[in-house]
């Protein structure tokens, strides 16, 4: 799954930087099982539709609504270009017929 378009990014006071993104397809479950192999994935059902967030600590988080193509993801300060290439390829490795979880493997060894 592609990234289409970064639509905004800004600094926070933290200096976390906030990034939006539209993806070619929308979060289904199947994605936040594939991102429970690199990090922490809650998910609030009890919501309409279902709020969830995927969490490599100290890196960065990915929010956003179940089913839709609109992701928000918080880049810790330190680590925000490397995070940034993680996230890409996280997506880009995504196929619903065989991940390519090993990609997103070597590329962990950096961040």
């Amino acid at each position: 799954m592609q990234i289409l378009k970064t639509k905004m990014s800004k600094q926070c006071k933290n200096g976390t930087i906030k990034t939006e993104y539209l993806l070619e397809g929308p979060v289904t479950m199947n994605i936040l099982d594939y991102f429970r192999n690199f990090g922490n994935v809650s998910l609030i059902k009890n919501l309409e539709p279902p709020f969830y967030t995927f969490e490599k600590p100290g890196r960065f988080t990915i929010k956003g609504l179940l089913d839709d193509r609109k992701v928000y993801v918080l880049y810790g300060k330190e680590h925000h270009e490397i995070s940034k290439k993680y996230v890409s390829v996280l997506f880009d490795s995504y196929d619903p017929e065989i991940p390519a979880i090993e990609k997103v493997v070597a590329l962990e060894g950096k961040i």
